[in-house]
């Protein structure tokens, strides 16, 4: 006969050899969170076979998890990929998450422990995901200025408006699925700098006029594509100044200056071939001087028919601002804006009033003077003597000044007043009065 405490001992040993190996499921059904619908498994599930493979579409996140074991005593847990495992209670769903963002193919685990323990088996789901055809945008923002029209996934075409001194723009475009590619072209066929949904451009340079930029966005299908067109307008200059005004000769004032235009260039008496050079602030713009087209830069000389010679009452208001006028016109890049700038040039009066030629004869002709000039003419000599005989009766007198500028006057015997001559004239070489042999021509050079 046993004692109590060896049948206690025998009762454990029986008890150990009934306790159950067995660690099947005895149904594995997989449905979409998002409507409960039933994945496909392949092949149909079956106690003993453990693997399997099923397809869900590109939206899907995460899918349902239902298993049943056959034996009760037995204990199930899942994993996703190789992370964290999960109880799963026999018979409810739980869901498995994660399928948008790992890499497809996701290996879904079931392992189940058998009530002994130790043994254990492992079904093994590897789910695909199809690839998204996605190719939309979710935002694009673009800087210094807004887009028009304002942002929507489903408009394709924008503007975007900035001033002539924005050089370049930045764009920031976000992708609606994370596994779409993006890129930002210069040209819609081209390939250009790879975006990273979010995260500004590299800025994009912009001319002046209309600059194009596409954002290329290619789903994760590698099919499916999209392009956003932003059509960038740099308005032109409107920068019509001179950035510097320079003079070969002579006194420019008031001194240069951009934002004047109106200036005063006096000149020496005997100066000659002047010239300015004026440059223009901004390289797009264009330039005429006297109405005629001039490369900024490059030196002009000033003609004679600009120049005036000062007055004898001196340099009035009124001289100032009356023609003639050198002008320069500078318009800007817009074609519109304009700026002229004009100088007044003036020629101090010649203090040379020596006479060049001095013609005396009968014949009317500069080509020739008549013999017995005392002394012969020179252009430092102011006083001449001329006998004429009895049957000459008129004599051409014509004089020439040194100067361009000079002028000449005559004066006979006591004339009191001054005569303007421009050319030669004839005048009477007979007595002034009874009892008069000779006659005095005077000749004022100014």
């Amino acid at each position: 006969a046993l004692t109590a405490s060896e049948l206690l001992v025998h009762q454990g040993e029986v008890d150990a050899m009934n306790v159950s190996t067995d660690a099947t499921l005895s149904s594995f059904v997989l449905t979409l969170s998002s409507d409960d619908s039933l994945v496909t498994l392949t092949p149909t599930f079956a106690t003993d076979t453990l693997s399997y493979t099923a397809e869900v579409g590109s939206p899907v996140a995460s899918v349902g998890l239902a298993v049943a074991r056959n034996e009760l005593a037995a204990t199930s847990a899942f994993s996703l990929d190789g992370g964290a495992s999960v109880q799963a209670s026999d018979g409810a769903v739980q869901v498995a998450d994660g399928l948008a963002y790992a890499t497809s193919p996701h290996q879904l685990q079931v392992t189940v422990t058998a009530a002994d323990g130790v043994t254990t088996l492992t079904y093994t789901v590897d789910v695909s995901r199809a690839a998204s055809t996605d190719a939309s945008l979710s935002l694009l923002v673009a800087w210094p200025s807004d887009l028009s029209p304002g942002f929507s996934a489903d408009v394709y075409s924008y503007a975007m408006a900035v001033a002539n001194d924005v050089p370049h723009v930045v764009l920031t475009a976000t992708g609606a699925h994370s596994a779409a590619t993006m890129e930002l072209r210069t040209s819609a066929d081209v390939s250009g700098e790879a975006l990273t949904s979010g995260a500004q451009s590299a800025q994009q340079a912009v001319a002046v006029g209309v600059t194009s930029l596409f954002v290329w966005v290619e789903a994760e299908d590698a099919a499916t594509r999209l392009t956003y067109t932003v059509q960038v307008t740099r308005a032109a200059s409107t920068d019509a100044a001179l950035q510097s005004l320079a003079v070969s000769a002579g006194s420019l004032a008031p001194s240069f200056f951009a934002d004047t235009l109106q200036y005063r260039l006096d000149l020496a008496s005997d100066a000659a071939g002047v010239q300015i050079t004026p440059t223009v602030s901004d390289s797009a713009a264009t330039m005429t001087i006297g109405g005629s087209s001039h490369t900024s830069g490059d030196a002009f000389t000033i003609g004679d028919d600009t120049i005036v010679v000062v007055p004898a009452d001196g340099v009035t208001d009124a001289l100032i601002a009356a023609d003639p006028m050198l002008t320069i016109a500078v318009t800007a890049e817009d074609g519109t804006t304009t700026e002229v700038t004009r100088i007044k040039v003036l020629r101090a009066r010649s203090t040379d009033a020596s006479i060049a030629t001095f013609t005396l004869n009968d014949v009317g002709s500069s080509s020739a003077s008549l013999a017995g000039l005392t002394p012969s003419f020179s252009s430092g000599t102011t006083s001449y003597a001329l006998s004429v005989g009895v049957g000459v009766d008129l004599l051409w007198l014509q004089v020439v000044p040194t100067h361009a500028d000079a002028t000449w006057k005559t004066r006979h015997d006591s004339e009191s007043l001054w005569t303007l001559r421009s050319a030669g004239y004839w005048f009477s070489t007979l007595p002034p009065s009874p009892g008069v042999l000779s006659r005095s021509v005077h000749v004022l050079v100014e």
